[in-house]
C-alpha cells in the first residue's frame, strides 16, 4: 500500500478466543487495514462464508480448504494462520450405559457428529484410525445438520459410497437421540444453537455420558509424545479478489494476526515473570511456559501433512492436497 492512502477498511468474523481477541477488540494493527469484525460461533461463520460469501476476512475450517482446493474453487486465499487447535479425538463421549470402553468398541455403533467433513471430526476419524485401530468404515454414522445447513451442501463434498451414514431431520438435535437411546456416542458435542446447530436443546448431555477416553490429559499427552502434532482446525481466508486487486493485502492480514498473536505472547511473558520474580517458577520453567506452541505459517509441517492424510484418506478429497500449494509463499512464522 502506497503511503499517504486512507487505510483498507474490511469486514471480518471470528470466533472469540485468546488469539483473536486482540482483533475484535482493534488492539492489533496493520499499516493500511483496518477490519471490522464481528465475533461469531464458527458453525455460522463457516456456512455463511461457504455459501454466502459475506465477509472480506474470517476463519475458515481447514477441512473445508482442502476439500474447495482440490474441487478447483478458487473464491478464498487461505492464511496459514491457525487460530484454534484441540485434541479432538480425546473429546468422543459415550452414552452411559453402553459397553464400550476403548475406541475399537465403537465398531458397529451408532457415532453422531455435526458434520462429517468438519475438521475436528477428520481429526478425530484420523487419530481413532491411526492409534486406536478403528475404521471409521465400521461405525455407523448419524450427522445433525441437513443439506441446507450443512457445509458439504455448500462444498459439494459427498460422503464416500463405503461410509454408513444417515442424516438427521431437520431440528432435530444428536442430544435429543442421544438421551432416546438411538445413539450411542458422539463425536463431537456441540451444546450452542446458532443458525446452524440446534444445540441440545435442554439435554444435560455430560450426565447422560462418559468421556471415551477417562483420563483425556493422559491421552492427550501420550498423542503428543507419539507424534508432537497440536491439531488445528480453523486457518484465516481473505476473498481472493480483493487479495488480486490489493496484492499487499495478504500481508497485512498476516500481519495483523501476527501482532494480535504477539500481544497474547508478551502478556504471557510479562505474567511469568511476575511468577518468576516471586520464586513460584524458576527462569527454565518460565521460559518452558512462555513458548509459542501454536506457530503460525508453514514451520509445522507435520500437522498439516496429517491433515492432508487424513483429508484423502478419509474420502474428502479425490487424492492428496499439498499443504504448500494450499498455502502458497507463506512460510514465515509469527516472532
Amino acid at each position: 500500500m502506497t503511503g499517504g492512502a486512507a487505510p483498507l477498511r474490511l469486514t471480518a468474523a471470528l470466533s472469540r478466543n485468546t488469539y483473536t481477541e486482540p482483533v475484535l477488540h482493534g488492539a492489533a494493527r496493520a499499516d493500511g487495514l483496518v477490519l471490522d469484525a464481528r465475533a461469531m460461533h464458527p458453525s455460522e461463520m463457516f456456512w455463511r462464508q461457504l455459501k454466502n460469501r459475506e465477509f472480506d476476512v474470517s476463519e475458515m475450517s481447514l477441512a473445508s480448504m482442502f476439500i474447495l482446493h482440490a474441487a478447483g474453487n478458487r473464491d478464498w486465499l487461505p492464511l496459514p494462520v491457525f487460530t484454534s487447535r484441540r485434541f479432538f479425538h480425546a473429546h468422543v463421549l459415550v452414552r452411559a450405559d453402553v459397553a464400550a470402553s476403548r475406541p475399537a468398541d465403537l465398531a458397529g455403533l451408532r457415532v453422531g457428529v455435526p458434520e462429517y467433513q468438519q475438521t475436528a471430526a477428520v481429526w478425530a476419524r484420523g487419530v481413532l484410525r491411526d492409534d486406536h485401530g478403528l475404521d471409521p468404515r465400521d461405525v455407523r454414522w448419524v450427522m445433525e445438520r441437513p443439506a441446507e445447513r450443512s457445509h458439504a451442501g455448500v462444498s459439494g463434498f459427498t460422503v464416500p459410497a463405503e461410509i454408513d451414514l444417515t442424516v438427521c431431520l431437520p431440528g432435530v438435535a444428536l442430544a435429543e437421540l442421544l438421551a432416546a437411546g438411538d445413539l450411542d456416542a458422539l463425536l463431537l458435542n456441540l451444546p450452542a444453537r446458532n443458525l446452524v446447530d440446534v444445540g441440545n436443546k435442554g439435554v444435560d448431555v455430560e450426565a447422560i455420558t462418559r468421556p471415551l477416553f477417562p483420563d483425556r490429559r493422559a491421552e492427550t499427552a501420550r498423542y503428543w509424545r507419539a507424534h508432537g502434532v497440536w491439531p488445528a482446525n480453523h486457518c484465516i481466508v481473505v476473498r481472493r479478489q480483493l487479495a488480486e486487486e490489493h496484492p499487499w493485502l495478504p500481508g497485512a492480514v498476516r500481519a495483523l494476526f501476527d501482532d494480535a498473536k504477539r500481544r497474547v505472547l508478551r502478556g504471557r511473558g510479562e505474567h511469568l515473570e511476575s511468577l518468576r520474580d516471586m520464586g513460584v517458577l524458576d527462569g527454565a520453567q518460565a521460559a518452558e511456559l512462555g513458548r509459542d506452541r501454536m506457530p503460525y505459517g508453514l514451520d509445522d509441517p507435520a500437522m498439516l501433512d496429517t491433515l492432508a492424510r487424513y483429508v484423502a484418506e478419509q474420502g474428502l478429497t479425490p487424492g492428496l492436497v499439498d499443504p504448500a500449494d494450499l498455502f502458497p509463499g507463506q512460510q514465515v512464522a509469527v516472532t
